[in-house]
């Protein structure tokens, strides 16, 4: 009794803990359901170490649209918006968004690299043996925002995305298909619209590309390009750009040319893309439209500078370097295995009339020489910077850098379309700027495995968490932006800095070299001078110390960090004398020109002075003038009458003629009058008419009148002209008479003040 008993209590208790798993298993669900969501989008910030630290695989970062981070976890994508630092330094996000895949990813596939189309509309995946298309939701990349909000509240918190695997009938199980680079397109919206922001390439090992178009299909490439002809016919040529090649080693997309055939003269979009091989870098150059290639040329020889070391060296990548000058001058980055970058120009020059053949030049400008090699595991690559234009990353191991051809880039744009008469020599040429980033120092750890820089990316930072007021960043135009970075162990890297706006505004480069400006603005020349003496300070990397750093090893680190200080400190101080002699300089020149205006102030008082006495002086000589003037006109009055007294017949003829004056006024006053009369007579008589030149019915009115009638207007205007006539002979003889009077009258007075002066 007692062991039923038992039995029963034991299939009672495990009954309950079948209810307790079952209600647990429900609960998990609804949390997973219901609440991890919200956790996931919450707006509570979020330490970037976190996210990395949870992932379960390698850690693959990129920028998305410039104001957050794309990350990718080994299983899941991440939309990271809101990028600040805290007050303890370390980089925090304000939203988190997750993004599930829903065709999973292969369990087996270990993904090596992740890029970002240009409008953020999809992500690419790539491991050793397979390439991924994640299609982003339309709330990420097309957004309208009314706000300057960089919290992107509209965002949901969790997405599903759609997957699709590229290319996957090329290739069968049997056969080993190593996957080397890809690449997205990055020409201008203004030539191919969202369709060129789809445009994926992908370089396999059997030194193919395949070009695809994500926006239509990822199965069926557009184009494909075969170097392997090309190989097979350069392997007995000696002479060569850089050396002898074995495989394709990197590519990237270049510029794009609009041109016209010569057959029926319609447009041709001609479209570029430059390979390297391995081995010491050959350049090729494939021309291709959108569904087929029309040539490939290589190698290319490089002309200019060439280090000649970089000719028995391999070339690992190359870069199209995206700048706003890109359009008119292409440059690309070229990078060998003993750290040797090359900058170079692919000018063309028959752009315009295209026949199936384009001649390109390849013009190299400059060359810098890194100053740490990679180890032996990991090899250099070449990232654009998607919000710094003119700038690029260099991953070198356990370090990364920065190049800047701003410098160089600008002054080039001014001086060739514009100023064909400019020269100056190579040597006065600005070069490109490194600045170093981050290194990770103790990356030897005692597990043998190797803790390097595999990614780097750039974004904006949240305004409102930015330590900097945001008038003070609004007056100097500029922005704040973090560096990141994540290494193979990952661990994620750092560094908050603004943007460089004023060292590399093209303005302000092109004064700098003394090249003239189109449009010449006010010159800053204190800002210049301190500019000037400012580059030589050595730029200070971010240091990541892992574990295995001995105290001596970072003792030396340390002890070169001081120094570079110590050098920067001195640099400054150096700039702040040159601004207080500038300064002093210029009060004592503004305290001269004050003299020599108080002294120019105090002559044009005086001379103003002068000319308003001269001018006073000239009024009461002039009111002086005017009074004896008109004393004179009234003694000449009172004089004339009795020096000159008229005789009887004389004062007759006076009256006569002042008589006559009235009447010659009465009549011509009176001749308005006459005028009028004989208008109204005539109107009444007539009627309202026009001249004899008006119009057909105004002649024909006119001869309709009887004989009768226009007799009468005739002797009518006849007596009216004689009278006219007669009145006209009367006013001409008195007026001859008057005259002739007048004269008598002046030649007596004449003799008479004569003789009587004698």
């Amino acid at each position: 009794m007692i062991v039923r008993k038992a039995e029963s209590t034991q299939r009672i208790d495990a009954v309950k803990d079948d209810d307790e798993e079952e209600e647990m298993q429900r609960n998990e669900f609804i949390v997973e359901q219901l609440v991890e969501p919200f956790l996931y989008g919450s707006l509570m910030d979020m330490m970037l170490d976190l996210l990395a630290s949870e992932a379960s695989g390698s850690v693959l970062i990129d920028n998305y649209t410039s104001d957050g981070l794309m990350v990718f976890d080994g299983n899941t994508l991440w939309f990271v918006t809101g990028l600040y630092s805290g007050a303890d330094g370390k980089a925090y996000c304000n939203r988190k968004i997750k993004l599930c895949i829903d065709s999973p990813l292969p369990s087996d596939e270990k993904f090596n690299a992740m890029s970002v189309n240009r409008n953020g509309s999809r992500v690419a995946l790539s491991s050793a043996h397979s390439v991924s298309v994640i299609e982003i939701p339309y709330d990420c990349w097309c957004r309208q925002s009314v706000t300057q909000d960089p919290l992107m509240d509209h965002l949901q918190p969790l997405y599903h995305c759609k997957n699709q695997f590229v290319g996957s009938h090329t290739w069968s199980a049997n056969i080993a298909v190593d996957i080397l680079k890809i690449r997205w397109c990055w020409e201008g919206r203004h030539r191919s619209g969202h369709h060129a922001c789809n445009i994926l390439a992908v370089l396999y090992s059997g030194n193919i590309v395949r070009i695809y178009d994500a926006g239509i299909s990822c199965t069926i490439p557009t184009v494909v390009v075969d170097f392997k002809s090309l190989f097979g016919l350069s392997e007995s040529s000696c002479d060569r750009s850089l050396g002898v090649h074995n495989y394709i080693a990197s590519f990237d997309f270049g510029p794009s040319f609009i041109c016209s055939g010569n057959a029926n003269g319609t447009e041709i979009n001609v479209k570029t893309l430059v390979a390297i091989d391995n081995d010491c870098g050959d350049i090729y150059v494939v021309t291709y439209s959108d569904n087929s290639v029309i040539e490939i040329q290589g190698p290319l020889i490089l002309t200019g500078n060439v280090p000649g070391g970089f000719a028995s060296s391999g070339a690992f990548d190359i870069l199209y370097v995206q700048h706003r000058e890109k359009t008119s001058l292409p440059v690309f980055s070229l990078i060998s295995s003993s750290g040797c970058i090359t900058h170079f120009l692919i000018l063309t020059l028959n752009e315009e009339a295209f026949d199936g053949h384009m001649e390109f030049v390849l013009v190299s400008y400059d060359n810098i020489l890194l100053p740490f090699k990679p180890l032996a595991d990991n090899s250099y690559c070449l990232q654009n910077d998607h919000v710094q234009s003119g700038q690029y990353f260099v991953v070198c191991g356990v370090n990364l850098f920065s190049i800047n051809i701003n410098p160089w880039i600008h002054l080039l744009s001014n001086s060739l379309p514009a100023n064909a008469n400019y020269e100056k020599k190579a040597s006065d040429l600005p070069d490109s700027k490194i600045h170093h980033v981050f290194v990770v120092l103790g990356s030897a750890e005692t597990s043998g495995m190797v803790d390097a820089i595999t990614f780097a990316t750039i974004a904006y930072v949240t305004i409102g968490k930015s330590p900097i007021p945001d008038d003070i960043c609004r007056v100097f135009n500029e922005k704040n932006i973090v560096y990141i970075a994540v290494t193979s162990s990952r661990q994620l890297l750092y560094k908050f800095a603004r943007q460089d706006t004023i060292w590399h505004e093209k303005r302000a480069v092109v004064r700098r070299h003394n090249v003239p400006v189109v449009e010449e603005k006010a010159q800053d020349y204190l800002l210049e001078e301190c500019m000037k003496i400012l580059q030589s300070q050595t730029v200070i990397p971010s240091f990541r110390l892992n574990k295995s750093v001995t105290e001596s090893e970072a003792i030396i680190v340390a002890n070169g960090v001081v120094q570079a200080l110590v050098e920067n400190m001195r640099i400054t101080e150096n700039a702040f004398k040159r601004i207080q002699d500038i300064i002093a300089e210029d009060m004592k020149s503004l305290e001269a020109i004050n003299n020599n205006k108080s002294t120019c102030t105090e002559r044009l008082l005086r001379v103003l002075s002068a000319y308003v006495d001269l001018r006073n002086r000239i009024y009461k000589i002039q009111k002086a003038v005017a009074q004896l003037k008109k004393r004179s006109d009234e003694l000449g009055l009172g004089l004339v009458p009795k020096m000159f007294p008229l005789t009887d017949s004389e004062k007759a003829l006076k009256d006569k003629l002042e008589a006559l004056h009235v009447e010659v006024d009465g009549i011509t006053r009176q001749l308005p009058y006459l005028a009028s009369e004989i208008a109204a007579k005539r109107h009444d008589r007539f009627g309202p008419v026009r001249s004899f030149c008006a119009s057909m019915s105004a002649q024909k009115f006119m001869l309709s009148k009887n004989t009768e009638d226009i007799n009468e207007m005739v002797n009518w205007t006849k007596q009216l002209v004689k009278k006219i006539d007669s009145i006209q002979v009367s006013i001409v003889a008195e007026e001859a008479l008057s005259s002739s009077h007048e004269n008598n009258i002046e030649a007596r007075t004449t003799h008479c003040f004569s003789s009587k002066l004698l």
